[in-house]
């Protein structure tokens, strides 16, 4: 399902909700016309009016003003509706995509669509009441227009497709300025989001600083430049609509000179036209917005057609065993396909095996495969041979995401939380002792089971990572380069303190490092290189002297 079909399919699911906003709409717009024509009515009689007509008069402004205000408030609940869903299922999507279509897409990519897209269409959906009042207004102004007198009517009509078809080709221009400075926001974000997170990195690298800087100010002239020509574009095409109701008059006045009328039918063109100038000016003043929300459409189309496959098993409930177990690859590969970018790159086929209380080193340059074996292992990539095995049961589709709720892991790219699992068997007290154990109880505090900050150094995050792991209780934890960022007596603690600890409770641990001095804190270490197992030691078994 597209983000077309996917944006009507939530619009569908308010129906009710935004039935009654366009009957509503079209009960106030019907009731506009009939004041206004009760208006003219009053002039063709020399304000001589008849009983109750200013009772009558009344009364149809209370009901007009009255739809109007139910119109607003349904268009307005069922477009916020509709927005909250829409982000609702796009968060969905999002969790349940695969991990490789999530780094193919970018988080520099998916983020302005949550935020900006959304926000755009959730911004058009406020005005949408006003403006579909506007246009039923237009629609039956021209109908009622039409029935004072068919042959002026196509004068007007004609004058007004011309200078629509102006505007059209006006709005066709603007809006491929409009989906340009929308690229250039996505390459924004992705600026500011190096220039936050290489914030360090670019103190020492003035260089580098300041050219960010200047990318950075020259896309903002970019957008600036583009949305400031695309919006011209548009105040022009609002002139000319403004313009357009003049000429209209004009043709009513030469009309008049050389086609007499019942003044009634002049007088009512000229209150309506003069009228219409506030809902096509108002219709005119949204264009801009309505054609960034058709773009923001089109991005969310594109996001969500991207994740619209949600993982094979994303929702099974299938269980898999709680307690450590063996875990085998049987075969296993995996390969990223060849790019523009470079050649593509295979792992395996392996055959290994991880036992519970056995703590395995995976070692190798990098490049060599070890943390897309990782990713395999831990289920977060698809193999495309082979299979896992789970104490004799192949992990199949249906038991994949039960499979992974074996697992701890810290990895090279992974993002700490502030509260440990929901559910998670542990107390303030305990959690308040591995932050002791870990020398950060001067850092951070716990409350309820949420951490205080996770505004630390690299290695302090770390720490409180393996808290989170720790406390997880899971049977398997793996652990990619986790001392890379920690001081040397640190890694000490980690080898032979932390990992014995984890051992002895019966956990499987899986330990990717390039610190060879604590290769022998290891029961095994495998040694990988382009994608396959070179040397596998056990360290367990006695060495016999030659």
């Amino acid at each position: 399902m597209t983000s077309g079909s996917l944006f009507a399919s939530l619009v569908t699911s308010h129906w009710r909700r935004l039935t009654l906003a366009i009957l509503a709409g079209g009960l106030s717009a019907a009731g506009t016309i009939l004041l206004l024509h009760r208006v003219n009515d009053a002039i063709a009689r020399d304000f001589v009016l008849p009983a109750g007509f200013v009772t009558g008069f009344l009364a149809l402004a209370a009901v007009t003003f009255a739809a109007r205000a139910a119109s607003d408030l349904a268009t307005n609940a069922a477009g916020q509706a509709v927005v909250a869903d829409l982000r609702a299922r796009l968060a969905r999507r999002i969790i349940d995509a695969p991990v490789p279509a999530l780094e193919g897409w970018g988080r520099n990519r998916i983020l302005p669509v949550l935020n900006h897209d959304v926000d755009m269409i959730s911004d058009v959906a406020f005005v949408a009441a006003p403006l579909a009042i506007s246009a039923i207004t237009v629609i039956g102004a021209f109908a009622y227009l039409i029935w004072l007198s068919p042959a002026l009517s196509a004068a007007v009509i004609l004058v007004l497709a011309a200078g629509g078809w102006l505007q059209y080709r006006a709005r066709r221009r603007a809006v491929r300025g409009f989906d340009e400075a929308r690229e250039g926001e996505d390459r924004l974000h992705a600026a500011y989001a190096t220039i936050t997170g290489g914030a360090k990195e670019l103190k020492i690298y003035k260089p580098r600083r300041e050219k960010i800087h200047g990318d950075i100010l020259t896309t903002i002239a970019d957008i600036r430049r583009i949305n400031g020509r695309a919006i011209a574009i548009f105040v022009i095409a609002n002139a000319l609509g403004s313009a357009l109701v003049f000429a209209v008059i004009g043709v009513l006045l030469a009309w008049a000179a050389f086609s007499p009328e019942d003044p009634a039918v002049y007088s009512g063109f000229l209150i309506l036209l003069l009228f219409l100038r506030g809902p096509v000016e108002q219709i005119m003043t949204s264009m801009p917005a309505i054609t960034r929300m058709q773009i923001a459409l089109r991005r969310i189309d594109e996001l969500s057609g991207r994740f619209a496959t949600a993982e094979p098993g994303a929702t099974a409930s299938a269980a898999m065993p709680a307690e450590p177990v063996e875990i085998r690859l049987d075969g296993l590969a995996f390969a990223f396909p060849s790019t523009e970018d470079g050649p593509g790159f295979r792992l395996g086929p392996l055959d290994l095996g991880f036992a519970p209380g056995r703590i395995t080193m995976i070692v190798g340059d990098n490049g060599s495969g070890k943390t897309t074996l990782i990713k395999l292992l831990l289920g977060l990539y698809r193999p495309d041979a082979g299979r896992i095995v789970v104490g004799g049961r192949p992990v199949e589709d249906d038991t994949r995401d039960a499979y992974r709720q074996m697992f701890s892991a810290i990895l090279t790219d992974y993002h700490l939380f502030d509260e440990v699992m929901p559910g998670a068997r542990v107390s303030d007290e305990e959690l308040g002792t591995h932050l002791d154990r870990l020398r950060l109880g001067t850092k951070v505090e716990v409350a309820n089971g949420r951490f205080s900050t996770t505004e630390l150094s690299t290695g302090q995050r770390k720490r409180l990572a393996l808290i989170h792991a720790w406390v997880d209780r899971r049977p398997v934890v793996v652990f990619d380069e986790w001392t890379a960022d920690q001081d040397p007596g640190f890694r000490h603690v980690f080898h032979t303190e932390l990992l014995p600890a984890l051992k002895a409770e019966g956990r499987t641990l899986i330990v990717i490092s390039h610190d060879d001095r604590y290769f022998d804190t290891a029961d095994r270490i495998i040694r990988m290189k382009d994608g396959r197992v070179t040397e596998m030691v056990d360290l367990t078994t006695p060495r016999r002297d030659g």
